[in-house]
């Protein structure tokens, strides 16, 4: 399984500049054939991101969240900073910041973060 993973997330990865929806179809593709594989769900989540489907990555990058919090203590977890990437791109900053948050981000980092995200929302 992680192997055929491995496989649909290059081909989409590869595809995903000149073909979006087919570049999709095999990200999907890789998360189906290894469920588990958090790289797949995170690549899946990105292109919608890259694409403009934000809505539709946060769910995804919600999981990869629940996913990531088994990662071993001291090794840096940029999937709180995607979630809330993507939860700026819909226009929901306040949720952005709670995921910010609950992701360790201090109250000072914030609204520099935010605000950045904010520059690099795909129009």
């Amino acid at each position: 399984a992680r192997e055929t993973s491995a496989a649909y997330r290059l081909l989409g990865k590869r595809t995903l500049a000149e073909d979006a929806s087919e570049g999709l179809r095999l990200l999907v593709l890789a998360t189906h054939a290894d469920p588990t594989d958090l790289g797949a769900l995170l690549d899946l989540a990105q292109a919608y991101v890259k694409t403009g489907r934000c809505r539709d990555a946060i769910p995804i990058f919600e999981r990869a969240v629940q996913r990531s919090k088994d990662r071993p203590a001291g090794q840096h977890n940029i999937v709180p900073y995607l979630l809330a990437h993507a939860y700026v791109c819909v226009g929901n900053e306040q949720r952005a910041a709670q995921v910010l948050r609950e992701g360790g981000v201090s109250e000072e980092r914030l609204k520099d973060t935010i605000a950045r995200f904010r520059k690099t929302v795909p129009k």
